[in-house]
Formats: C-alpha cells, structure tokens, sequence
C-alpha cells in the first residue's frame, strides 16, 4: 500500500495538504471564540461589528476548506483505488489456469469488492484520522513549548508511551482484520452456490434448510466484524 501512496507523490501531498485544512479550521475557530468572549466583556459596538466580520469570514473560508480538502481527497483515493483495481485484474489474468482453479471463482470477485470497500472506508479513514491527528499533535506541542515547554516535553514523552502501547495491539488488529477478509469470502462463495442451484433448491423444496444456513453464515460474518470493530474502538 505505500508503494502505491507514493507512485503518485504530488497528489499524495496535495492529500495530506487536504487532510490539514482542518486543523486551520479548528485553529481559526478557536479565534473566532476568544474574540466572541472579548467582545462580551469589551462590550463596545465596534468591536461588536469586528467580531461579526471575522465570524462571517471564517464561515466563508471554513467552507471553501471543506469543499477544496473534499474535493482533493476524492480524487486522491478514486486513483488509487483504479490502481488497485487494476493490479488486482492483472494479477489474476497473469495466472495459469490451474493456479486460477485453486479457488471459487467467487473468491476472486469477494476480494475485488469487499476487500477494496474495506480499503475504501477503513484505511483512508484511518489515514485521514491518522494525518489530521498527527497535524493536530504537532502544532499542539508548538503552542505548549511556546507557553511552558515543561509541559510541552510532558506532554511529548507520554504519547511516546502511548504509541508504543498502541504497538501491542498490532498484529492482533491484522489478525483480526485478515479473519474478517476470510469470513467475507466464505460468505460471497456461499451466497453465490446457493443462488446458482436456486432453481434446484426450490424444485426439491429444501430452500428453507439453505436459508437457516445462510442465516448462520450471516450471524458468523457479523459476529466476526463486531469482535474486529470493537477490539478497534477498545484501542
């Protein structure tokens, strides 16, 4: 996956670039509130009217953020996801054909459409958190070393701790994330050989015990996702 983040290296900075248009939106919206809570306790109409512009202003330019990071993200995440796309396709048609009969046909479809939707809601999420956060921890520090670096080197060397916790957890995510891929294919093969045989399930009238076997496989593919997306949240 960095290979692929970096085959495009200036779009991947106009990404990142994105990413951190919201942290000088929240860092302006911090302004525009202390200037709100002077403009109380000054309490002259000049002022007043000062305020108004620069809540106007950061109305307007916080949207043209939104739009602009939006935008430049979309286009970031739609090319990378054709590269992927791509070299997904390329490498199954670079296979032989024995080597492509190992699996179910529906394996293959399975990872060209769960996996990349995972990709596409998961990990860009992540990355978005993980640059927006880091931007965020970075220019909080700078304030904390301009106020009292005391703090500021406090505040450093616990995250450092922190990350290294984060570490622990690791390869138990992978694991769990991999064991979430599996249990998708099994579903998508399971699915695709039960609608295949439809019309000889119905014809022998055994549909109903297909159905409660669909159901387990729904419960265990949930069951699967809950026990990946907790183990996440619990980090």
């Amino acid at each position: 996956m960095k290979e692929l983040l970096l085959s495009r290296k200036g779009r991947f900075i106009k990404y990142i670039v994105a990413c951190l248009m919201f942290i000088v939106s929240d860092v302006l919206q911090a302004f525009i509130l202390a200037m709100i809570f002077n403009a109380i306790e000054i309490a002259t109409i000049e002022y007043f009217w000062w305020t108004v512009a620069a809540a106007v202003g950061y109305v307007v330019i916080s949207a043209s953020f939104f739009l602009g990071s939006r935008m430049m993200r979309i286009a970031f995440m739609r090319d990378t996801l054709l590269d992927i796309r791509v070299r997904a396709f390329d490498k199954i048609l670079d296979m032989s054909y024995k080597g492509f009969n190992k699996q179910s046909r529906e394996v293959y479809v399975s990872n060209l459409t769960n996996d990349i939707n995972t990709i596409e809601s998961n990990f860009f999420v992540s990355l978005l958190n993980f640059i927006l956060r880091g931007g965020s921890f970075v220019v909080m520090i700078i304030i904390l070393s301009i106020v009292n670096w005391r703090v500021a080197l406090i505040v450093f060397a616990v995250s450092l701790i922190v990350l290294g916790l984060t570490k622990l957890f690791e390869h138990r995510t992978i694991k769990l994330d991999q064991e979430k891929s599996t249990e998708n294919e099994r579903f998508t093969v399971a699915v695709a050989n039960t609608f295949s045989g439809l019309e000889i399930l119905k014809l022998n009238n055994i549909e109903k015990k297909f159905l409660i076997r669909a159901k387990e496989q729904v419960a265990q593919l949930e069951k699967r996702k809950l026990k990946y997306n907790f183990f996440t949240a619990l980090q």
